[in-house]
This record gives C-alpha cells, structure tokens and sequence, in this order.
C-alpha cells in the first residue's frame, strides 16, 4: 500500500505547529457531515493539530448543527457542502 503524501501540518516547522496548536487550544469547532467516518476523520485531524477534544462539536444534520452554533460560542466550522437539504455555507454564516 502506497505511503499517504504528507500534509500541511506534516510539513511545518516546530514554531509553526506551537502556533497553530496554541491557536486552536483557545476555540472551539463544529464539525458538520452526515458521514460518521468524514466527521471522525476532521475530528481526528483536529486532535492532531492540538485542538482539545472538549473544543470540538460534532453533528451529523443541519438543525442539530445549527443549535449547536446557537448555543456555544463557535469559531470554526467545518461543514459538507450539502448537510442534508440544505447548504453548508448557509450554516457557516450563521
């Protein structure tokens, strides 16, 4: 099996990482895909990058999403283009 290419966060630099991982310490994200494996993946990508499994907020429909959104303070969103019917960037300006 062929080795995955490396990412962005991979590739960095130590300080680079510290600055991301101490920027993501401080917010918290909602991760939004009806896939269960898509959301673990974004979810586990966060983890890696530093960000507190606490800070991270997960669903898999657009009306549980959006009451996520209105009831914590979110500054990351994460979200499939289409969650169900509706659109995803309508739920990021929310």
């Amino acid at each position: 099996m062929a080795k995955a290419p490396p990412n962005a966060y991979q590739e960095a630099s130590k300080k680079e990482k510290a600055a991301i991982q101490a920027y993501l310490k401080e917010r918290r994200a909602l991760v939004c895909d009806e896939s269960g494996p898509c959301r673990t993946s974004v979810t586990k990508g966060l983890l890696t990058m530093g960000m507190p499994h606490k800070q991270i907020l997960s669903s898999p429909a657009f009306d549980q999403a959006l009451e996520e959104l209105q009831e914590n303070q979110t500054e990351i969103v994460i979200c499939d283009y289409r969650v169900g019917h509706r659109s995803g960037l309508e739920l990021a300006s929310a």
